[in-house]
């Protein structure tokens, strides 16, 4: 198992309720399933991990459960990030 990572300040710096945040699973079969998460925020204990609000993300989470792969795409205004969530 890979090390997690810091959480680079810069994406934190975006990481706010104005910003658009887009996670993208997949499911066992490989077909992809995104959406978009309204509330996402670094984890206070973890330096490594995002919590995400878990409200209307069945499917998502079903995916995640099943694969635990995923991205998340966080952008604001012209500057964006891709976490690799694992």
């Amino acid at each position: 198992m890979e090390p997690m990572v810091a959480i680079p300040k810069e994406v934190l710096d975006i990481m706010k309720p104005e910003s658009v945040k887009a996670l993208a699973t997949v499911d066992a079969s490989g077909q992809p399933h995104a959406i978009v998460c309204g509330s996402i925020a670094p984890c206070p204990i973890d330096a490594g991990k995002v919590i995400v609000g878990e409200i209307l993300m069945k499917k998502a989470a079903a995916n995640l459960a099943a694969t635990k792969k995923a991205t998340m795409t966080i952008t604001s205004g012209m500057t964006s990030y891709e976490l690799v969530l694992k």
